[in-house]
Order: structure tokens, then C-alpha cells, then sequence
């Protein structure tokens, strides 16, 4: 709605131009946009995986800051092409303070559809066997981590794989 405000003739008159008007469809159309990138990019991942990105990631706070940055990355490419849009649209020079009123208008849109995103995505569940520790009482003890085999992780795939060893006791 900022977008639009700015962008009409009733708007700023440092603002309203024909650059900004241009750029406001593109600013609004981005928001929808963001929003559904972010729960795409919530849903796209199978059970297995997003455990396996959960614990790589540390937390459900940390997977869900990781999707974020994602669509922000693809929202500020879009951004740059919305304004190199603008500027195909409308030939006329391009002053600093239109470039920057649109790249904030951009990115404010982009930031409103990754919230609205998070929103309508699914809730991030995590099973008991994948949840990382939630504090320093939790947290296992110092050194290698000991599976219900008795051994390490390492020593388990060393074992299988042959690794280590020397060929008289394969």
C-alpha cells in the first residue's frame, strides 16, 4: 500500500514519478510472490530430508531463518530485474533517489510476503529423535557421541567400509 501511496500523483512530489509508478506494480506483485516461495520453499522438502536438514541447521529456529534467507536472496534478484524492468519501461534518466525508493519499496515487499509466507506454511514439527538439545542440560557430554552399538559414527563407517584396515585383516 506504501508502494502505491508513493507512487501516485497524490504521493511525495520527489516521488512521483512515472519511474515509481511503474515500479509500484511490480513492488505489490512481489509480495505474493515472496509469499508463496516461502511456503514452497517450506513444503518442498520429504520427512527424511527436512530432519536431515534440521539437525544439520541446529534447531527449527535456525531451518526457518535458512528458508528466509533463501526467498530473500531470490526476492532481491527479482528486485533487480523489476527495476531494470522499470528502466526498459520508462527510458527517461534514472535518479539515486528513485533507484533507492524502489529497491525499499522492493524489498519491504519482499520481507511482507516471506512474513505472510511463514504464516500460511505449514508448522515446522519436530519428531523426538531428530530434535537438537535445547540448552546446556541437555547437551550430551564432551567427546565423541556413542550410538546403542557402542561405537562412534566413524568407527561404525570405518568398520563397514574396510577403512584403516590392512588387507590381511579384511
Amino acid at each position: 500500500m506504501v508502494a502505491l501511496d508513493y507512487s501516485s500523483p497524490g504521493g511525495p512530489p520527489r516521488l512521483a514519478e512515472p519511474h515509481l509508478q511503474a515500479g509500484a506494480i511490480t513492488a505489490v506483485a512481489l509480495m505474493p510472490a515472496a509469499a508463496w516461495l516461502t511456503r514452497l520453499a517450506a513444503t518442498s522438502e520429504s520427512a527424511p530430508f527436512a530432519e536431515v536438514t534440521l539437525v544439520a541447521l541446529g534447531g527449527s529456529r535456525r531451518r526457518q531463518a535458512a528458508r528466509c534467507a533463501a526467498v530473500l536472496a531470490i526476492a532481491v534478484a527479482l528486485t533487480g530485474v523489476a527495476t531494470l524492468w522499470g528502466r526498459g519501461a520508462e527510458p527517461a534518466p534514472y535518479p539515486a533517489a528513485t533507484v533507492i525508493a524502489l529497491l525499499g519499496m522492493h524489498l519491504a515487499e519482499a520481507c511482507a510476503g516471506i512474513g505472510i509466507g511463514v504464516l500460511i506454511a505449514p508448522p515446522l514439527r519436530t519428531r523426538v529423535g531428530t530434535a537438537p538439545p535445547a540448552g546446556p542440560a541437555d547437551a550430551p557430554a564432551p567427546g565423541p557421541e556413542r550410538n546403542r552399538h557402542g561405537g562412534t559414527l566413524v568407527t561404525q563407517v570405518k568398520a563397514c567400509s574396510g577403512v584403516g584396515e590392512t588387507p590381511s585383516r579384511r
